[in-house]
């Protein structure tokens, strides 16, 4: 009976490995500004929910390279308050990830969605 416990959890281990491998996201940021505060909203849609999943949400100035660990988020929201300057455009990617079996598991990266701050 054990033997077939260990199989069932090998096989839903594989399983999210597959789904998280092929999971595909779409991202988009939106520019907010209250008073002197400016905000973008990053959100992302992933195309399949996956249990235990969380995200890693990264930021540039240039389209193709430059960009920097921003966050960790387990939702597919992230307001980014800190360092915006006005006249400038931020791009920003995500990627999921799980940790399965002791090791990390990365889906590909989403599409770089650009938002200018202006204000």
């Amino acid at each position: 009976m054990s033997e077939l416990k260990t199989l069932r959890e090998q096989l839903a281990a594989q399983q999210d490995i597959v789904a998280i491998k092929s999971l595909s996201i779409k991202t988009a940021a939106k520019f907010s500004k209250s008073g002197s505060k400016r905000t973008v909203r990053v959100t992302w849609t992933p195309s399949e929910k996956i249990s235990g999943v969380k995200y890693q949400l990264y930021k540039s100035t240039k389209k193709s390279s430059g960009y920097k660990k921003l966050a960790v988020a387990s939702g597919t929201t992230f307001r980014n308050t800190s360092s915006l300057s006005k006249n400038k455009t931020y791009y920003y990617k995500v990627r999921a990830y799980k940790y399965i079996k002791g090791k990390y598991y990365y889906s590909s990266w989403s599409n770089a969605a650009s938002c200018k701050v202006r204000k």
